[in-house]
C-alpha cells in the first residue's frame, strides 16, 4: 500500500485534535444549558404542584 508521508499524518492529527476539543467544549456548554434548563423546568413543575393543591 501507498504510505502517507509523516508529516500529512501529523497534520490530520493536528486537525482533528484541534476538531475534537472544540466539539468537547461545544458539548460542555449545551451540558450546562441543558442542566440549566432542568433546573428551571423542576422549579416550575415545583410552583405549579403548589397552585394546584392552593385551589
Amino acid at each position: 500500500y501507498n504510505e502517507a508521508p509523516q508529516y500529512a499524518i501529523q497534520d490530520e492529527v493536528k486537525r482533528l485534535t484541534v476538531e475534537n476539543n472544540k466539539q468537547a467544549k461545544e458539548n460542555q456548554e449545551l451540558k450546562a444549558e441543558v442542566n440549566s434548563l432542568n433546573e428551571k423546568v423542576k422549579n416550575l413543575e415545583e410552583k405549579l404542584n403548589m397552585l394546584l393543591k392552593n385551589k
